[in-house]
């Protein structure tokens, strides 16, 4: 094979590869209006990132959020609705808390089309009813299904958030549990 043709293969399969998954990030003194997800500015609600208006995240994308000291996010219903990655940054503490007042709330929803998500390190409170809920399609109008969110890691949290990931069942209380419906 003559050079040439090599140099163009490689090429065309450089650029038919798919991009490398993305690390968007968040951080209590970040802005949602000038941030652009990067670590020097980042965004400031994890909201602005996950939500399908904004078009930011991809399958497969990993949402890092900062902490800050004792600072909190008071954000709830933290919808997954692709796989992704939602984790604390490496080696900080990050606490996100979503007002009982809210109804019907969760802290953090991960649909079936986000199977295989992973969450890390993060310390969830408050919330009506999960810290993690992992939803189902069963009760679904006019499109039923037994399909739920499957394949998703809960790693490195709290022992009181392990006790606050629940379902219609309870998942596991190990460190790190990997929970299915």
């Amino acid at each position: 094979m003559s050079c040439l043709r090599l140099c163009v293969l490689l090429l065309v399969l450089c650029l038919a590869a798919p991009a490398g998954a993305a690390e968007w990030f968040v951080a209590l003194d970040g802005n949602d209006e000038s941030g652009d997800g990067s670590r020097e500015r980042p965004y400031r609600t994890v909201g602005r990132v996950l939500s399908t208006s904004n078009g930011v995240v991809n399958p497969g994308d990993t949402v890092t959020l900062r902490g800050s000291g004792e600072g909190r996010y008071e954000e709830c219903q933290l919808r997954l609705r692709m796989p992704l990655t939602l984790r604390a940054a490496p080696g900080e503490r990050v606490h996100v808390h979503c007002d009982p007042a809210t109804p019907d709330s969760s802290v953090v929803q991960i649909d079936p089309t986000a199977s295989g998500s992973k969450v890390i390190g993060l310390e969830l409170s408050g919330a009506q009813y999960y810290g993690v809920f992992l939803q189902s399609w069963w009760e679904r109008e006019g499109n039923a299904s037994a399909e739920g969110a499957s394949d998703v890691l809960l790693e490195d949290l709290p022992p009181r958030v392990r006790r606050m990931c629940c379902l219609r069942t309870c998942t596991s209380t190990t460190p790190a549990a990997t929970a299915s419906s």
